[in-house]
């Protein structure tokens, strides 16, 4: 699993912080996933299906919104976005 993570980071071109942010996880626990020292939470694998289920154009809009640093996250389909301070 922690090698289908990295494929997907790398694939949006997204560094830890920006894919953590896009699926509202702490950046710590993503690297723990992505490492593989940790399993993923069920909940997260859901958000990133939800996030690969998107059409393209609503991926980019999240994307840039990730590196403008609006943080968009998503909870069962909800979105919910605040500005960063």
């Amino acid at each position: 699993m922690n090698e289908q993570l990295k494929q997907f980071r790398a694939r949006w071109n997204l560094t830890q912080d920006q894919i953590s942010q896009l699926l509202g996880v702490r950046q710590p626990a993503w690297h723990m996933w992505e490492s593989g020292k940790r399993d993923v939470p069920e909940y997260v694998v859901k958000e990133i299906s939800f996030f690969d289920r998107l059409s393209r154009r609503e991926q980019n809009k999240e994307l840039e919104g990730v590196r403008e640093g609006r943080i968009t996250r998503r909870c069962s389909g909800r979105k919910k976005t605040r500005q960063r301070t």
